[in-house]
């Protein structure tokens, strides 16, 4: 609830004469982290402590944990800027638990989800999200999506930061910590976490990932490692490739079925929807997909793709086509847009009359 509560209605709370009965949503709702994994659970825990080596905190300034306080934080209280790990990690949650005891002041006998504060300040980069800027500017966290898989995202993971910020935060920590053993540092996978949500209260699934050990290819500005950025390249060169595919995939898929079951039998002007062609397909494009990703992002005497997702493409198309290739003019149409595949979208000409 801490975490990943919803917003909207919650538990009535009055404060100093203030009743409210409303909460935002919780911190990490709608959002995907990513994590170091070692080959035991000491190795992760201390790989996934945030570690700012140009941080000037004294302890006496850091913020303490909820548990670590003599006092209840004031919902009402002016909002400060959060530091240290608590302060980060901890103090966010939009929603209070209170407790009820027993009689006896020994057991929990029920709890109210409320409202624990009414303003915010700007929330800390959480060290383990991807955080975009909006186009007017603020950071805020990527949404996580359970249909989209991790390695979808894995060059930009491995890459050093962007001016979007996009690589979390502890993965650029991860290339400072010269004092890794460099057996560990090779053998680090990643390891995600998402709550595929709306801002509000709907919650469609929660999903897990983890890599192969990629993350001794993290970019650092120090180590120009050949092996690293060779795998880097190819692995962007591979992912890109991959949506490539997809895309094409995607729109022929579409762009037959409209055709094919017009009942005009024109171009498919006739709305029919997607039809059963475009989940199917892309269904069994996007898991054979994954496979084939790793097997080439893994070999490091691969350069690249070359014609593999094509072929995976065209498999697929074949597949979800085949069964209704017995009318001639659904074969025409499926002949047609297969077509698509191997062909690049034409350029369009900009106002400034570039080719784009």
């Amino acid at each position: 609830t801490l975490g990943y509560g919803p917003s909207g209605r919650c538990t009535s709370r009055t404060v100093d004469g203030r009743s409210e009965a409303n909460s935002t949503a919780g911190p990490l709702r709608g959002t995907v982290s990513f994590h170091p994994l070692g080959r035991t659970l000491f190795e992760s825990l201390i790989v996934n402590i945030p570690f700012d080596g140009d941080s000037e905190d004294e302890v006496g300034d850091v913020e303490a944990a909820p548990w670590e306080r003599d006092t209840l934080p004031d919902p009402l209280g002016t909002p400060r800027e959060s530091t240290g790990l608590a302060g980060t990690l901890l103090n966010q949650a939009s929603h209070a638990v209170l407790l009820v005891a027993d009689p006896g002041g020994d057991k929990v006998v029920d709890a109210y989800v409320t409202w624990a504060r009414r303003d915010r300040p700007v929330p800390p980069t959480d060290p383990y999200l991807i955080h975009l800027l909006s186009k007017k500017g603020q950071r805020y966290a990527r949404p996580a999506d359970a249909t989209r898989a991790v390695w979808r995202d894995l060059d930009s993971l491995l890459s050093e930061d962007t001016q979007e910020r996009f690589r979390p935060e502890l993965l650029g920590h991860l290339t400072s910590r010269t004092h890794l053993p460099g057996d560990l540092y090779r053998a680090l996978r990643l390891r995600a976490f998402g709550f595929d949500q709306d801002g509000q209260t709907r919650d469609r699934q929660w999903f897990t990932a983890t890599t192969p050990a990629v993350l001794r290819w993290l970019e650092d500005s120090a180590d120009t490692s050949e092996e690293a950025i060779a795998a880097r390249a190819r692995i962007r060169l591979t992912r890109r490739s991959a949506e490539s595919l997809g895309s094409r995939l995607k729109s022929a898929l579409t762009d037959a079925w409209k055709e094919g079951n017009s009942p005009s039998g024109g171009s498919g002007r006739t709305d029919t929807g997607t039809g059963p062609w475009l989940r199917r397909g892309l269904s069994r494009y996007w898991a054979e997909a994954e496979t084939e990703f790793w097997r080439i992002a893994m070999d490091t005497d691969s350069k690249g793709p070359g014609v593999a997702f094509s072929r995976l493409a065209l498999a697929t198309y074949d597949e979800v086509t085949g069964p209704y290739c017995s009318r001639p003019r659904v074969a025409a149409v499926v002949e047609r847009h297969r077509r698509a595949l191997f062909l690049r979208r034409p350029a369009r000409r900009t106002d400034r009359g570039d080719d784009t």
